[in-house]
């Protein structure tokens, strides 16, 4: 007899209620961006954190097949600039949370229309009370697991121009709920190491491999602690979607700007949003 799954009392495919991303968190997805010409600006990066993802997890990744897949989708999608998830997953297993040597990948595409966000007047950055437990086995990875964030915003309310900040167990700075930070110190770009937790973005190491350097910036990776980015010449954030964030505060306190990260926001736009 075929098994039966409802979701809010309507009947779904049963497949989907034993996915053992949904079930067991045994998968990571990747968040990204379409441009004209159905091109993915940033998919290089995306595909490296998914290759990386996929070592550590045992998941066979055949990468011909997801870019074909992914070409399929974005050619069947009507609006030409998409947002796309990504979530690449264990196939399921004859014994439930077992993996039972199964490397089989599953890949499951969403798209929708992209609606830039208004993000000109840049974030304020709120401290979340909570810090972000150590994950040293998905340390960098973007596993379906959010549980930590989801805490942290049933804890505290956040405005739409607010970001919360997190720290790890030794106090230093991690990333925002959905950005990567860096600070700017003369023509330092410096951005916090993720030794024991969060996630490697992948703006961030374009930021790191290839546009800081194209800048003549000097890209430092390393730990420190939240009250020093009141003395940093600029603060800003990013990620694939929203490119370069300015903050504009830490918990109430404002934060200095400089052209120079102006210029790389531009940068940035012109070869890659």
């Amino acid at each position: 007899m075929k098994a039966l799954a409802l979701r809010n009392g309507v009947i779904v495919d049963a497949e989907i209620a034993n996915h053992r991303a949904l079930i067991y968190a045994d998968g990571v997805f990747e968040t990204l961006r379409s441009a004209s010409n159905y091109r993915v600006p940033m998919w290089p990066w995306h595909m490296q954190r998914l290759q990386r993802s996929a070592r550590r997890l045992h998941i066979d990744l055949d990468e011909a097949l997801l870019q074909n897949q992914l070409d399929g989708a974005l050619r069947a999608y009507p609006a030409e600039r998409a947002l796309i998830k990504i979530l690449l997953a264990r196939k399921p297993s004859t014994r439930a949370s077992y993996t039972q040597g199964e490397r089989a990948a599953d890949i499951l595409i969403f798209l929708r229309e992209f609606e830039p966000r208004e993000l000109s007047g840049g974030r304020k950055l709120r401290s979340v009370s909570k810090a972000l437990s150590t994950k040293t086995d998905t340390l960098g990875l973007k596993t379906v697991s959010r549980l930590d964030y989801v805490f942290a915003s049933l804890e505290q309310r956040f405005e739409q121009d607010e970001e919360a900040l997190f720290v790890d167990l030794d106090s230093h700075v991690v990333e925002t709920m959905h950005h990567n930070l860096f600070y700017l110190q003369g023509k330092k770009l410096i951005t916090p190491k993720l030794k024991l937790c969060g996630v490697q973005g992948t703006m961030r190491a374009a930021i790191l491999e290839h546009f800081g350097p194209q800048l003549g910036f000097e890209c430092v990776q390393h730990d420190f602690e939240k009250e020093l980015l009141y003395k940093a010449d600029a603060v800003f954030l990013c990620n694939a979607i929203d490119g370069l964030v300015s903050a504009t505060e830490l918990d109430g306190r404002a934060l200095k700007n400089n052209k120079l990260v102006k210029k790389l926001g531009e940068r940035i736009s012109r070869e890659f949003l």
